[in-house]
């Protein structure tokens, strides 16, 4: 897998995984059902981070980031161009 998003779709039987880039999004809420969980990375710390639960985010960009807590998300809101460019 990439840094990128990775998207998990639980098909029952089997799992199977999407590697994504930073920002691009297979599901959208148009489209997704409930056996759907959308991944990525935490730009700041790394920590894997459920993008449809995480009540931590910010555009930078034209590009939505996730994050796992309130301190790394005022942490990238400061220098959002650092951390995007890692990110990619």
């Amino acid at each position: 897998m990439t840094s990128g998003l990775c998207a998990y779709a639980d098909y029952g039987n089997y799992l199977s995984a999407f590697s994504l880039q930073p920002g691009e999004n297979l599901f959208t809420e148009e489209n997704s059902y409930a056996g759907v969980k959308l991944m990525t990375k935490d730009p700041v710390c790394g920590m894997n981070v459920d993008e449809n639960k995480s009540q931590y985010q910010s555009q930078y960009g034209g590009k939505k980031f996730s994050f796992c807590s309130e301190q790394c998300k005022k942490e990238f809101d400061k220098q959002p161009e650092q951390y995007a460019r890692s990110a990619a």
